[in-house]
């Protein structure tokens, strides 16, 4: 593996700010610029797979930073592989095959899943940004091109698991914004059927099946849940709205998604549920 690479991939669980991030953007730099060979790239994406179950599951521990910042790296070697697979003439070739490709795949749908800590930006060491991060990993997948239908489904699967379990940080990191970009990659992508997406509104809702606004003192964890829902759909809303930034300076990023305003009118609805008169006429 290249010297530089495995330098740096070492102190991305650095509980030093400046040295995790310093090492991150050397990191981002050197596999967007094409300095690593496809073989460093692959072994790279291999060892930061691995650090994604460093310490899984556990809370407020330093093991969530090589975890979150092990995902940002995997998602930009997946991104760069894809990118390449776009731009034919360049003198760039893909090199993740399919299969080591979806083995990448399942151990990251594992760790997003199974990550308990949620924190966002920690006193003293900077962020963990665990939701953002972990959003992130899941669009990078969602746009590249191994994903199909039914992957696509697991992804908006997942996202409904992060906003319902979470019981204990409110989204106010932009969260909401990171998580909404994983559905409109979806949906730029073109796979699923606007039913797909009725189902899974309707799965979310009723996640919250006979509750109303709840109020914190009585049960905050599910009104965590329920604010973090409810954020997050109203940022999907107005991201179709307005158009999603050009994350990577491509045309994917230009075009309008398909379904668009079919789907932002199902989020609506939704909103209207789950308000229940509380805000919005009936």
């Amino acid at each position: 593996m290249n010297k530089k690479a495995i330098e740096n991939h070492k102190k991305l669980g650095d509980a030093n700010s400046e040295i995790r991030e310093g090492c991150l953007d050397i990191l981002w730099e050197c596999i967007e610029s094409g300095e690593l060979s496809n073989s460093v790239l692959i072994d790279t994406g291999n060892e930061l797979v691995k650090n994604l179950s460093y310490g899984l599951g556990e809370k407020d521990t330093d093991s969530v930073f090589l975890r979150t910042y092990s995902a940002l790296i995997v998602g930009v070697i997946v991104s760069q592989d894809e990118i390449r697979r776009i731009q034919r003439g360049n003198e760039l070739e893909p090199f993740l095959t399919y299969e080591r490709f979806r083995d990448w795949y399942e151990a990251c749908k594992k760790y997003v899943l199974d990550e308990k800590d949620y924190r966002g930006y920690v006193r003293g060491k900077g962020w963990a940004h665990s939701i953002s991060h972990g959003g992130d990993l899941l669009r990078e997948f969602a746009f590249h091109s191994f994903t199909r239908r039914e992957d696509h489904s697991d992804i908006l699967e997942i996202l409904s698991v992060q906003l319902t379990e979470n019981r204990k940080e409110i989204y106010v990191n932009n969260d909401d914004n990171r998580l909404a970009r994983v559905v409109v990659t979806i949906m730029l992508r073109g796979e699923l059927e606007l039913t797909n997406y009725e189902n899974w509104l309707n799965d979310l809702l009723a996640r919250f099946e006979g509750e109303h606004w709840l109020d914190f003192s009585e049960n905050r964890g599910k009104a965590i849940a329920w604010f973090n829902t409810t954020t997050f759909l109203r940022a999907l809303y107005f991201v179709l709205l307005n158009g999603v930034k050009n994350l990577k300076d491509i045309d994917f990023y230009e075009k309008t998604p398909l379904l668009n305003e079919e789907v932002k009118g199902l989020i609506l609805r939704t909103l209207r549920r789950m308000d229940n008169g509380l805000n919005y006429r009936k």
